[in-house]
């Protein structure tokens, strides 16, 4: 027989035997049995997802546990009750996914587990070519070489920007000597 505890304490069960010989007669008996609850495994994270380096607060909400056994995806594991850690991802790269398990017990030796994922977006890898040094006033052209981005906001050095991903942008000196823009 299969007994089931759905409650957060220990249920005692009272089992009893009779048994008879074909003479009839009888012979009994009782054990009790105690049916320890289970711990239900789960938590919580914030935030959860960010760019890399991305800092991870976790928030064991389990019930009926007493130990805890993470293994926060990253190489790190962790006995604390609300752990925090740090998850990379390489710059220019694509959105990388770590799995995070949490498994909780009981002093009774019993046992629940929850796995769940974070997301780590990419650092972008920002990068560009000019075609410099030149002659005053000069119409520069810029080369984005960028990765992994979607918006760009370029500052020309001298008070201007804009927010094209591959600009034109006018230099124009006022003095008699080179003049150097950074860009």
């Amino acid at each position: 027989y299969t007994y089931a505890n759905t409650t957060s304490s220990n249920v005692s069960i009272t089992v009893s035997l009779t048994a008879q010989t074909s003479n009839g007669c009888v012979g009994t008996d009782t054990k009790n049995l105690t049916i320890y609850p289970n711990p239900t495994a789960n938590f919580t994270f914030n935030p959860s997802s960010g760019c890399t380096p991305f800092n991870v607060t976790f928030s064991n909400t389990s019930t009926n546990g007493n130990s805890y056994s993470w293994n926060l995806g990253n190489g790190s594991t962790d006995n604390l009750s609300n752990p925090n850690t740090s998850y990379t991802n390489s710059t220019g790269a694509t959105s990388k996914t770590y799995t995070v398990k949490l498994k909780v017990s009981t002093s009774n030796n019993c046992n629940d587990s929850i796995s769940k994922t974070i997301s780590v977006y990419p650092q972008p890898q920002a990068g560009f070519q000019a075609d410099t040094p030149a002659c005053n006033p000069k119409l520069i052209t810029f080369t984005n070489t960028s990765s992994g981005s979607s918006t760009y906001k370029w500052d020309f050095g001298d008070g201007t920007n804009s927010t094209s991903s591959a600009p034109q942008h006018k230099f124009i000196s006022t003095s008699a000597t080179d003049k150097t823009f950074s860009v």
